[in-house]
């Protein structure tokens, strides 16, 4: 049992993804006046910023991060940052750690809105209204305030928390261990605080050592990632004899039915009605040894190979707790006509509240960790990309893998009695838009950015 955690001093983020206000606004910002925003920076620690836990009273709340240029921008001595992690310090678009996550080609990032080499900083707005987060945008940033805004992207959390192909998400997102007690059995998983928040005890009982810039911190990782709608139904109903055999071999692919229900039909048939409780039940993979039920290469089991890595399912356990993220991100974009989707999908209720002048959609994703290398990069490269992912040999992520990943022939492989069926020629289904790591500072730390040296 660790100690608790004494939220006070951490952004609220880490404990909540906001679900209540449904409409978001991710803000990129750009060091103009670099007085001008000390001071109004210190005004957004002291009265805007959402720090620890929420009573459920909250009606907006505001989460800020900043990039390692940023605080370069920012006139922060080099010696209070010089040991944070090398990734963030480095940036997301590297030749190196694009090879690693599959940034390449299509996903290359010098096709990208913008990257962590650019943004020094971003603010991320949630309300009730999207005329609402746009207002607090306009009215925190103004050219008063020394930022200079160089993107906008307007998100939303659906009431049906669908995302756009179809399929519920936020489901089965860890929680930080508060109090450090253990976690209920029938209840949400729960994480050590040090796989989030820097300078805490980590599922390994280690701690990262870090600067004062990076205590009650944690690294985000922020992508935009568009999702290619039409081409992803088209591709399944193209395999399939009819809608209901396409959502079969699409729910196969994430590992889940589009109402969030496990994966255990083997055959082609309508999803069962959801079920709240299974729905929300931790999943395990022990038992279905052969993939049967939920394919190896699925979605949600190369993202969470949960209990199914060693022989022993507390092994395989103990193993995946060092890799574990949280996830925050939102969806974007108008939704997709109804007709793209089969018979048997619900067609998710997008409203971004966004105008924008293509009919692009798909999810900003954001991810919370401690340590960008050992969380987020290793479930991409050596789990999401990895054609060798336990039992097979030539197959990345059907879903969101990267691009040009050695070895992978762009199948999909569904176990089946007495064979399995091998999809080939599976088409990229996203592709990365924009993307960058940021830290996202407790209160002491950005009291330290934004006060003279």
């Amino acid at each position: 049992m660790s100690a608790a955690l004494d939220t006070r001093h951490i952004q609220s983020l880490v404990f909540s993804g906001h679900g209540r206000h449904v409409h978001s606004l991710v803000v990129g910002l750009e060091v103009e006046d670099l007085t001008a925003v000390r001071i109004s920076s210190l005004r957004l620690v002291d009265q805007e910023i959402s720090f620890g836990l929420s009573s459920g009273q909250r009606t907006k709340a505001l989460q800020f991060m900043v990039s390692a240029p940023g605080l370069v921008a920012l006139g922060v001595d080099a010696a209070r940052w010089a040991n944070l992690d090398t990734a963030f310090l480095e940036g997301i678009v590297g030749p190196q750690r694009s090879r690693a996550l599959g940034d390449v080609g299509s996903n290359d990032p010098g096709g990208w809105r913008w990257n962590d080499r650019q943004v020094h900083a971003m603010a991320i707005f949630y309300g009730a209204e999207a005329e609402e987060v746009d207002q607090e945008s306009k009215r925190l940033f103004s050219s008063g305030s020394g930022w200079k805004v160089i993107f906008e992207q307007a998100m939303c959390s659906p009431p049906d928390r669908r995302e756009p192909f179809g399929f519920r998400d936020g489901i089965s997102v860890p929680r930080i261990n508060v109090s450090g007690g253990d976690a209920p059995p029938d209840g949400p998983e729960l994480i050590a605080p040090g796989e989030i928040v820097l300078g805490r005890r980590t599922a390994a009982d280690t701690e990262i050592a870090t600067p004062a810039l990076g205590i009650d911190g944690a690294y985000l990782v922020v992508r935009q990632v568009e999702q290619h709608v039409q081409e992803f139904w088209s591709f399944w109903r193209s395999q399939a004899k009819n809608d209901e055999g396409a959502v079969w071999l699409a729910s196969k692919a994430f590992g889940r039915w589009p109402n969030g229900m496990p994966m255990e039909a083997q055959s082609p048939g309508a999803p069962p009605p959801a079920d709240e409780k299974k729905v929300q039940a931790p999943l395990r993979f022990a038992s279905d040894v052969r993939g049967r039920r939920c394919p190896f290469g699925a979605h949600i089991r190369r993202a969470n190979p949960r209990d199914s890595l060693d022989d022993s399912p507390e092994v395989s356990l103990r193993l995946v707790a060092n890799h574990r993220i949280i996830r925050r991100g939102r969806m974007y974009g108008p939704a997709a006509p109804a007709f793209w989707y089969p018979a048997g999908v619900e067609v998710p209720r997008l409203d971004s509240g966004d105008k924008p002048a293509s009919d692009e959609r798909g999810i900003v994703f954001v991810a919370l960790c401690s340590d960008l290398t050992r969380q987020f990069e290793f479930i991409q490269q050596t789990w999401m990309n990895n054609p060798k992912f336990l039992d097979l040999n030539d197959e990345s992520d059907p879903i969101a893998a990267g691009t040009n990943i050695v070895s992978n022939d762009g199948h999909f492989t569904v176990p089946g009695d007495p064979v399995r069926r091998r999809i080939p020629g599976l088409p990229l289904f996203t592709t990365i838009r924009a993307g960058g790591y940021f830290l996202m500072p407790g209160r002491e730390a950005l009291d330290l950015i934004f006060r003279p040296n």
